[in-house]
């Protein structure tokens, strides 16, 4: 009886079927997975992108509208500005349910022929739960991005004062 049982090969089929379909599907996750991952890191590059392109912006602006009326800001990211600028940043990502975390940082001159250059780091948490082990421990990659653009500086003074 027992040599019957281990020559059988009736459901062979059905163990061999289990085995191809749980690497069919894995696999089909794990492609899910590495697209969802490369559509985030676009959006990052583009958040990126668009802080810089704020950046430059803001940095020569007129002080009044950061709350620097006497213009001791104007090209430094000091807080409302950088706030202007991060607030750009995120309203790109605002839209991924993935994206936990977001951090802008500026480097460069926003002076007279100077360069900006912003980098935009976002906390991916990995949204497929059957490969989340390609994201690490933690289930989550964190996403960085730079972008530089040429300073748009305008040679003018702002008022003093109101």
């Amino acid at each position: 009886m027992k040599r019957a049982l281990l020559q059988d090969a009736r459901g062979g089929l059905y163990v061999e079927a289990l085995g191809g379909l749980t690497f069919l599907f894995v696999s089909a996750f794990a492609v899910a997975q590495l697209t969802d991952g490369i559509a985030h890191q676009l959006l990052v590059r583009r958040a990126a992108s668009v802080a810089v392109r704020a950046a430059v912006v803001v940095l020569p602006d007129d002080g009044r509208h950061y709350g620097d009326p006497r213009q001791r800001t104007v090209d430094k990211p000091v807080e409302a500005r950088a706030r202007v600028i991060e607030d750009a940043a995120r309203a790109v990502l605002r839209g991924s349910p993935s994206v936990a975390a977001t951090r802008v940082s500026l480097a460069g001159d926003a002076g007279p022929n100077g360069a900006i250059t912003a980098t935009v780091e976002a906390d991916y948490a990995c949204p497929v739960p059957v490969v989340q082990l390609l994201c690490g421990s933690r289930h989550t990659l964190t996403l960085r991005a730079s972008a530089t653009l040429p300073s748009q500086y305008a040679p003018y003074r702002h008022r003093q004062g109101g």
